[in-house]
């Protein structure tokens, strides 16, 4: 019988395990080679004439023909927009449309508060505080407007009997109205005959709350208006200043 000859395969594990006992030893450093040419050397060459500017020159090609031109998109939403308006235009316009009012707030009729005296004489008997209009407080000359701000105590002046005491200010100031109780204490105006201690009312689309009273004895009248903690308004017609408006501008058109 013909003597078989053995061959061990060897297995990936037994490979592996003899690749890990070899010892790898670095060889010398070999020398630094030589520096290589520049673009503008191997153009010289292969036959270019010129300085180093000239060569750089020639990789310039030939001026091309005017394109068409752009056209801005108008109609795209921009998700990314942080205005009610998704398109650029309209983002544009209504961030110029907030910039101005804030720069001008003596012109936002929306933001006046209103306070003063009703004559019942001019507008016949009010049953409710309710039914006051701002067109009725503008034709009234014991009626002045303003822009909320921060005030401690107002002067109604004297009031003479039968007179209505009106105080109508934005929600969005969310001041506090009370009246002198003629100690000097400050208490809420009375609601439960003619009166009103903050209704809610709409004028100009603009939302409002009412006070003020139905005078049954004349004499002077103080009424307090005050902001929040005496902080002042929040609106913010307020401290604008230009910083104010680039960081809004920013936050509309960031990433």
């Amino acid at each position: 019988m013909a003597d078989r000859k053995v061959i061990n395969l060897a297995t990936e594990e037994y490979v592996n395990e003899i690749v890990e006992n070899i010892e790898l030893t670095p060889g010398p450093v070999g020398e630094s080679g030589a520096d290589g040419k520049s673009a503008y050397q191997t153009a010289l060459e292969n036959g270019f004439e010129g300085t180093e500017e000239d060569w750089l020159n020639s990789l310039k090609g030939p001026q091309g023909e005017k394109g068409e031109d752009g056209k801005f998109d108008m109609e795209t939403l921009y998700d990314i927009l942080q205005t009610e308006d998704k398109t650029v235009i309209g983002a544009i316009n209504e961030l110029f449309n907030l910039i101005n009012k804030w720069m001008h707030p003596d012109c936002d009729v929306k933001a006046q508060m209103f306070y003063g005296i009703i004559d019942p004489t001019t507008t016949g008997v009010i049953s409710s505080y309710s039914d006051i209009t701002v067109d009725m407080l503008k034709q009234q000359t014991g009626v002045k407007s303003t822009i909320p701000g921060e005030r401690v105590a107002l002067s109604m002046g004297y009031v003479n009997e039968g007179s209505y005491i009106v105080i109508a200010v934005p929600t969005m100031y969310d001041f506090n109205v009370t009246k002198d109780n003629g100690f000097g204490g400050k208490v809420a105006f009375e609601d439960d005959i003619i009166g009103a201690n903050g209704i809610d009312v709409e004028f100009n689309d603009v939302d409002y709350r009412i006070y003020g009273e139905f005078v049954l004895v004349g004499g002077e009248r103080f009424v307090y208006i005050e902001a929040p903690e005496a902080t002042g308004s929040d609106c913010k017609c307020y401290d604008i200043t230009e910083t104010d408006i680039i960081d809004a501008i920013s936050d509309v058109f960031k990433p």
